[in-house]
């Protein structure tokens, strides 16, 4: 990623941020629970001994997980508690984020590209 398109994606998160510290927005993020990392931990520690069984017992355990579970465990940006949401409503809430990002990045887009325009016009107009 260049600097020119990692500035605008932090002020996004800024704005993100802003907005739901002052209440006006929910923002959710995916996090990842203790006994994930406990069982990552383990698995990567007999992954030295015994690299097949602990891989596969890794994989095993987050297959079984992803297809047994029906919530996912979010925090909230804003205030940063943690809670469980369904994970259809949480996929439902992603796509409506991302299409939202989505038109603020086009928005910012058409902004850059008028910036650029009026620079050229000055340019043509000063010779």
């Amino acid at each position: 990623m260049s600097f020119d398109t990692i500035i605008p994606l932090q002020r996004l998160q800024q704005m993100q941020q802003a907005q739901a510290v002052a209440g006006r927005k929910l923002i959710l993020k995916q996090t990842v629970s203790t006994a994930d990392l406990w069982v990552t931990g383990i698995g990567v520690t007999l992954a030295i001994p015994t690299l097949s069984l602990s891989c596969w017992a890794l994989i095993v355990y987050f297959a079984i997980k992803e297809m047994v579970r029906k919530t996912y465990l979010v925090r909230n940006v804003a205030t940063g508690g943690k809670f469980r949401v369904y994970k259809d409503d949480f996929k439902q809430y992603k796509k409506q984020f991302k299409h939202k990002e989505k038109e603020i990045r086009t928005i910012l887009d058409l902004e850059k590209k008028a910036e650029m325009l009026s620079e050229i016009v000055k340019d043509t107009t000063e010779k």
